[in-house]
């Protein structure tokens, strides 16, 4: 078993990443109903939830989109296999070649995805079930699956630990800084002013979270 991240420009909820600024997807789980048909459950953050919520009723990869749970910052939607029919095929080959997904992110720029896989063999079907249907696909990363000592969410938000996450692998809190926040920014496709609020806030939260524990 081997876990892989890569890196696609799937159609998965395209129009609605496209049709709104600064949103952020992640999906939360991925299922098959007793009457047949993919569910799909994904947290979006994004400024504008009623632009969202129209450009997601448009958006042929879903149908019967509705909002589960309404948080500050982000809300959980629960949707099915829409007409493109490329959700559900997509699925139906993960299937196939055994992959589990760990986690899968999408903004504009296209999805970033991690799974659990048995082989490299099976990773090569799945690159080329995407090249078939002439959809980017690049694999990033390819390690040994390793059991996490302990699970530490701090309970972020998806777009939360996004914004930390590549902060700390580009280098911004290094001394001297490594990157820009203009440059961070840019890479997620947002404006600096949203990513240094998510950036903030998610500082924020792993701080009062760890101090909280500590006083315990």
């Amino acid at each position: 078993m081997i876990r892989a991240r890569f890196t696609t420009d799937a159609p998965l909820l395209r129009e609605a990443l496209h049709r709104t600024s600064d949103v952020s997807v992640e999906l939360d789980a991925a299922f098959v109903t007793t009457a047949g048909a993919l569910r799909l459950l994904f947290w979006a953050t994004c400024g504008d939830r009623d632009a969202f919520e129209a450009a997601l009723d448009e958006d042929p990869t879903v149908s019967n989109v509705a909002p589960l749970v309404d948080e500050e910052e982000y809300r959980l939607y629960r949707a099915d296999n829409g007409a493109s029919g490329f959700v559900r095929s997509a699925y139906d080959e993960l299937v196939a070649v055994d992959a589990t997904f760990v986690s899968a992110v999408g903004t504009k720029r296209g999805w970033v995805v991690e799974v659990h896989i048995p082989e490299r063999r099976a990773l090569r079907d799945l690159w080329e079930w995407f090249a078939e249907r002439k959809i980017g696909f690049r694999v990033e990363s390819v390690g040994s699956v390793r059991r996490a000592e302990t699970p530490l969410t701090y309970d972020l938000t998806p777009a939360q630990r996004e914004a930390l996450v590549l902060a700390y692998q580009r280098g911004y809190f290094d001394i001297p800084r490594g990157v820009a926040l203009a440059d961070l920014a840019s890479e997620l496709g947002i404006s600096e002013q949203a990513f240094s609020e998510r950036l903030r806030r998610g500082c924020s939260r792993v701080v009062g979270n760890a101090v909280e524990g500590e006083s315990r």
